[in-house]
């Protein structure tokens, strides 16, 4: 089959290719990779060529050498073609032919098409034709035009090389066009070198790297640079000058070079260089050369601007797309006025894309809007046709939204239907398919569930988010707000964020309604609290040894003023501190109460001491807003020590905060889990995991507790000794004890710090003693999925009290039976409160024993013989109420105050 391709050149411009060549022209192959391939065969497709040397020395008058991908070393032709007939050598795709040379030497009417043909040399030869090559000469010219050429042309090329001139047109060539090409060098040597040739015209092409885009010299004449793209100086000669037309180009400066060098004269701007040469009249300065900016660069000083009918312009640019008109960009070129300067044409940015569908899920008989999500800066008038994959006729519009209704899905149920939207690009003229899907199903019931909040910053407590909500209705999310509990409701259901004003539990509920109007709703509690910060153990207070500028025995009715503020690491004034209370009975048993100064003192007490006995209470105290707490020794005399163990507030320095969760793993609603119990011998140090529900490969490290609540106690005890408490390797600061009476139970709440592999250590100092540590929960870091079940510290709210009747008992516990303690609702204790950290103190006790709770494995009081005991312990709430369980040999009285409350 005939398939040679005429390239001609008429007067308004090239065009190429032009029209098939006369039928009398063959077609050859050649395939260095065929097996049977034969240099002396007829170069058919069954039987190619092995070499193009071998095709191009057997070539005739309009036959076309189709050459297959591959390496076929130097080219060099020596046929020739005929006017109309040329010879035609074309590759598979651009550049997947490879040369390492061609020479055109006293030939005429030839082309080569889509090849690299590293360096090109042409002399004496006529009507030759370079389209869509790669001419790389590497350090020699990628094109040498040599003496007696004329009508070469060189288009939609890529010209390169590396320090010498990309491009050279040498002494007696006429007639060579140089088009819509990328020349690229370096070195500082020209991109194309016109040297005293004749009717050289080099236009629409883009320049780079060269220090010199185009140079003419040597007296050449009648030269042409219009419409390109170039980075450093035009430069001309003055014995080339007077013939040469320069105009319509983009000129970008290198650095603070000139833009043109013209007869010996530089110019580093249009207007002087125009008024002296009269030449660049429709020039466009760029400025200077950046990584962002030069030819083909983001500012497109090229668009619609171009003379369409300067010589040897292409109707198609670099990549063979035609040229289109930008509609945002006024046409101030030539001819058509829309042609783009340099070697590309900006086309039609349109793109299709999935229309979208709302909603994404109806009931039968609801009607469903599909938009095209085309990109269309342009605002073409675009035709679509709907498929909407049920069976009903299909709908061609050029309406950007259409809606369609479904009906009920044939045989019931639910139906997933694809919709399919074939568009007629404007930029290509080609059909593109896009499909989305649509879910049709019966009507059905609307829910939602499982409101997912966080915490949004550990530097702002009181701040939670909303970040998700599962939702379930045949119909799609028509609306959704958020009920925070605090008299804010806010639009939407995820990534919404509120910041509370003061700590608390609040009820936050979620509404949805759905495409049909249908509601729902679901509700949570949140708890939003003060964050604990931890700080290292320092003492404030010890009137056996003065610290804190009182010492000796504290009289009943005496009170201590500590100073916390600005003091012990505590910064400002604080909501709350946390301190270890500790007071050994000089001589009298008693109790010591603590509270916020400035305000009234409780009557019940927060330690309680024996006769010559030492009692301890871990203690959130409310600080006063001079800075100040205070200790009163309510009855009794005692010497009075008090540690600060870190504070709470609700706007830490740091993003270090803790919170409060009770329970031994996440989400436990059983305390008191015993997690120690040894007879331990004088001198002897035990370590234990105190976290073992989240040391598991579930729960990441920032999850992990950074402080345990243990619930420390010794029995059985030969002499006296005090028993410490330490955290394990890599644990936070900070030691506390609980000292053990012979022939007596004794116990205390501690803070211990946690090792990062979960373990606390003990030691005992003296004697024998039978010891047991039992968790009453964790300081987990704020941030923390379990943060939003914390406990929120209160001002200790009495609840119970078998002397006053309070509670509902007025009478003392009997020595064995079971109570039951109204908490939630009570004193301002939230109803939907589930855990209580509350205050227990036995009174008037003539007898020893224990009081335990159901859900524990540890004392939650042990009282020794006659002696009253007191602590602060953790519990869970069921049905409003705490239950505890008494084991003693006499009745006693007992009051309970809450500090502390939680919601699960």
């Amino acid at each position: 089959m005939s398939g040679a391709l005429v390239l001609a050149v008429v007067a308004t411009g090239l065009t190429l290719p032009v029209s098939s060549a006369a039928a009398t022209g063959s077609d050859l192959y050649v395939d260095g990779s065929n097996a049977s391939c034969s240099d002396g065969g007829s170069g058919s497709a069954a039987q190619p060529y092995c070499t193009a040397q071998a095709a191009a020395d057997a070539a005739q008058a309009g036959d076309t050498v189709h050459v297959t991908a591959g390496s076929y070393g130097a080219l060099r032709l020596t046929r020739s073609g005929d006017d109309g007939a040329p010879i035609r050598f074309t590759g598979q795709y651009t550049g997947s032919v490879r040369f390492d040379s061609l020479t055109v030497s006293g030939v005429h009417d030839v082309s080569l098409d889509r090849m690299f043909l590293g360096a090109v040399r042409i002399d004496s030869s006529s009507t030759v034709a370079l389209d869509f090559d790669t001419l790389n000469g590497g350090t020699t010219p990628g094109l040498v035009v040599g003496a007696g050429s004329s009508k070469v042309t060189v288009s939609r090329s890529s010209v390169q090389a590396n320090g010498v001139s990309a491009a050279e047109v040498d002494p007696g060539a006429q007639g060579v066009v140089i088009t819509t090409d990328m020349i690229e060098t370096n070195g500082g040597t020209p991109g194309v070198a016109v040297h005293g040739a004749t009717g050289t015209d080099v236009v629409s092409d883009a320049f780079m790297g060269s220090a010199v885009p185009v140079q003419v010299d040597q007296s050449a004449s009648g030269t042409v640079l219009e419409n390109d793209d170039v980075e450093g100086p035009i430069t001309v000669s003055a014995d080339s000058a007077a013939t040469t037309t320069s105009d319509y180009n983009v000129d970008y400066t290198v650095g603070s070079g000139p833009l043109y060098s013209w007869a010996g004269v530089d110019y580093g701007s249009l207007s002087p260089f125009t008024a002296a040469s009269g030449q660049g009249k429709h020039d466009l300065a760029g400025g200077p050369v950046t990584l962002v900016n030069g030819p083909g660069s983001s500012d497109r000083l090229e668009l619609d601007s171009a003379d369409a009918a300067a010589p040897g312009e292409l109707t198609t640019d670099y990549f063979g797309r035609p040229r289109v008109d930008d509609t945002l960009v006024p046409n101030t070129g030539t001819g058509a006025g829309y042609y783009d300067r340099g070697a590309t044409e900006l086309q039609d940015p349109w793109q299709g894309w999935t229309p979208k569908a709302a909603p994404a899920a109806v009931a039968y008989g609801s009607t469903v809007s599909f938009t095209t999500g085309d990109a269309n800066p342009w605002h073409d008038v675009v035709t679509r046709t709907f498929d909407f994959g049920d069976g009903t006729e299909p709908v061609t519009t050029t309406d950007t939204v259409v809606r369609h209704t479904y009906g009920a899905v044939p045989g019931g149920g639910s139906k997933v239907y694809t919709v399919t939207v074939t568009e007629v690009s404007p930029a290509t003229g080609e059909a593109e398919r896009f499909t989305t899907t649509e879910i049709v199903s019966p009507p059905g019931p609307v829910s939602v569930q499982s409101p997912q909040f966080a915490v949004q910053n550990t530097s702002v407590p009181l701040a939670v988010t909303l970040s998700s909500v599962q939702y379930l209705s045949p119909f799609s999310l028509g609306s959704c707000s958020v009920d925070f509990g605090d008299g804010t409701t806010l639009p939407g259901c995820g990534n919404l964020t509120h910041t509370y004003a003061k700590p608390g539990i609040y009820q936050t509920k979620v509404a949805v309604t759905d495409a049909a109007g249908r509601s729902a709703s679901v509700g949570r509690a949140l708890s939003v609290g003060p964050e604990f910060v931890r700080t290292t153990p320092v003492t404030a207070l010890d009137t056996y040894h003065g610290t804190g500028g009182v010492k000796g025995a504290v009289a009943p009715g005496r009170t201590l003023r500590i100073q916390v503020a600005n003091r012990y690491g505590v910064p400002g004034v604080p909501s709350s501190v946390v301190l270890n209370v500790s007071a050994v009975g000089a001589g009298q048993a008693g109790s010591v109460t603590a509270y916020a100064d400035g305000s009234s003192r409780p009557s019940e007490p927060t330690v309680l001491y024996p006769a010559r006995q030492s009692s301890s209470s871990l203690i959130h105290v409310p600080v006063g807003a001079d800075g100040y707490v205070d200790l009163t020794n309510l009855s009794g005399q005692a010497y009075v020590s008090a540690e600060v163990e870190g504070y709470d507030t609700t706007n830490p320095e740091s993003a270090h905060g803790l919170e409060f969760v009770g329970g031994d793993y996440p989400g436990d609603t059983q305390h008191w889990a015993l997690v120690m119990q040894r007879r331990m011998g004088p001198g002897a140090t035990v370590s234990f995991q105190a976290a073992p529900g989240y040391q598991s490969y579930m729960t990441p490290p920032g999850q992990r507790p950074l402080l345990a609540v243990l619930n420390v106690a010794t029995q059985i005890t030969t002499a006296f000794t005090r028993v410490t408490v330490q955290g394990g390797a890599g644990a936070g600061a900070g030691a506390d004890g609980v000292y053990g009476y012979p022939g007596q139970m004794h116990s205390t709440t501690l803070l211990v710090p946690v090792a990062p592999d979960g373990t606390v250590s003990i030691h005992n100092t003296a004697g024998s003693t039978t010891v047991s540590a039992s968790v009453e929960g964790y300081y987990l870091p704020a941030s923390s999925d379990e943060a939003l079940h914390a406990l929120v510290p209160v001002r200790s709210t009495p609840v119970f009290d078998t002397r006053t009747g309070l509670g509902g008992r007025h009478a003392q516990v009997p020595y064995s039976g079971t109570l039951w303690i109204k908490v939630a609702g009570v004193g301002g204790i939230p109803a939907a409160a589930t855990e209580v950290a509350v205050r227990l103190s036995a009174v008037d006790v003539r007898s020893g024993g224990i009081v335990d709770e159901d859900h524990s494995d540890g004392m939650v009081l042990d009282i020794a013989n006659g002696q009253p005991a007191a602590d602060l312990v953790d519990l869970p709430v069921v049905n409003g109420y705490i239950k505890v369980s008494c084991f003693l040999q006499s009745s006693f009285d007992l009051t309970a105050s809450v500090e502390g409350y939680a919601v699960s």
